[in-house]
């Protein structure tokens, strides 16, 4: 399964642009703090058919080839933890060699964390991501705008968090993403405040509120949206629980917001699902969007093993969605699935297949820049270097 930035990216651009996304929740597990320097990097190199390479209503089909040089960095000692990572996409097109590209995709993500006290915290991060393909970047709605335009998001962001006892725990943070589709450039602003509590060991509740202000130019002028919620969370040792439910008010409008998640893991798999809805915006969409969202995935990862020092195994993932989206003027739906097997053949080097595709039509009414219903799968088969050191 593709993410527009390998490993990272992907946190950023929730965390920045998502259905009025959060600030790190206490009731999440803490991750471990990273304690020493590291430096890893990989190379992808994949053949890819592409059944739709221009994402409009009539297809044309091509193959390609793909190669994705990838690198990140850590500095890290007990009070402070420094990454940065970058990485592209350069693709060879078959027939369209028009479309072929050294930069088909780039992406870059910096943070910096600081931890003066073990009760405190400071977060800074910001991003940078550039693509041929607007969907790539519009991971809330899947909304694919028809045609090849050079699309970019500048994601920037802060965050505060202070334990106020051994159970209660506070967290602030801005957010905010310029995003632009050819000269289409819309801004987004807002803040996240939540309040956490732990019930117990395995229990939390917390109360969030959240504002966002989306600045869509003279093609959709500005939209201001507020919200609070309440939500529960319950692990155990393979399953989590985690529910949310709130208002928001968008230009004087109000509407449910919420979400529902499950993790079920047994052995070497697990099972997720989880539902959202909330209030967001899309690259190349003027005016904010109300998005119901259900996705579905199953992973599974075999036992490794060792056999004269080659690593045996594979892991297989497969993940479904729905989004329905609905703005001013329509309602635009969006089914997703994607599925990857990789398998390793030394330490350093994984052989994998993926597939991937989506169907998008419109429902009702007229969706700026969106024409009739449009399907899109894409097929690779390659392999990755990913050699690595650490101090």
């Amino acid at each position: 399964m593709r993410t527009l930035v390998r490993g990272l990216m992907i946190v950023g651009t929730f965390a920045v642009s998502g259905l009025h996304a959060q600030v790190a929740s206490a009731q999440a597990p803490t991750p471990a703090v990273p304690t020493r320097d590291t430096v890893q990097s990989s190379v992808r190199v994949a053949m890819v058919y592409d059944d739709n390479v221009l994402a409009q209503v009539d297809p044309l089909a091509d193959a390609l080839l793909r190669v994705s040089p990838f690198v990140s960095g850590t500095k890290a000692d007990p009070k402070r933890t420094l990454t940065a990572s970058y990485g592209f996409d350069a693709e060879r097109y078959d027939k369209y060699t028009e479309l072929s590209s050294i930069l088909a995709r780039t992406n870059a993500l910096g943070s910096a964390s600081f931890r003066p006290t073990p009760k405190r915290r400071f977060d800074l991060t910001g991003g940078f991501a550039a693509t041929n393909d607007s969907r790539e970047l519009n991971t809330t709605t899947s909304i694919a705008t028809p045609g090849r335009r050079r699309s970019n998001r500048i994601d920037f962001g802060g965050a505060f968090h202070q334990d106020l006892t051994r159970t209660t725990a506070f967290d602030a943070g801005y957010v905010g993403d310029r995003a632009s589709f050819g000269s289409f450039i819309t801004y987004t602003n807002g803040v996240d405040l939540r309040l956490s509590h732990k019930l117990g060991t395995r229990t939390d509740i917390f109360v969030d509120g959240n504002s966002r202000r989306f600045d869509f130019g003279q093609l959709g002028g500005t939209t201001i949206s507020n919200q609070l919620s309440g939500g529960w969370h319950w692990q155990s040792r393979n399953l989590q629980l985690t529910t949310e439910g709130g208002a928001a008010r968008t230009n004087g409008q109000l509407t449910g917001t919420g979400s529902l998640g499950v993790t079920r893991t047994f052995g070497l798999s697990s099972i997720n699902a989880r539902y959202e809805r909330g209030t967001t915006t899309a690259v190349g969409i003027p005016g904010a969007i109300n998005v119901d969202h259900i996705d579905l995935g199953f992973a599974r990862q075999s036992r490794l093993r060792t056999t004269s020092g080659v690593p045996r195994g594979f892991r297989f993932a497969v993940r479904g969605g729905a989004t329905r989206n609905t703005l001013a003027t329509g309602t635009a739906r969006v089914f997703t699935w994607d599925a990857e097997i990789g398998r390793p053949i030394t330490n350093t080097l994984l052989f994998f297949v993926n597939a991937e595709g989506y169907r998008q039509e419109t429902v009702n009414g007229v969706v700026f820049g969106l024409g009739a219903d449009i399907s899109r799968n894409r097929f690779s088969v390659g392999v990755q270097f990913a050699p690595w050191s650490s101090r």
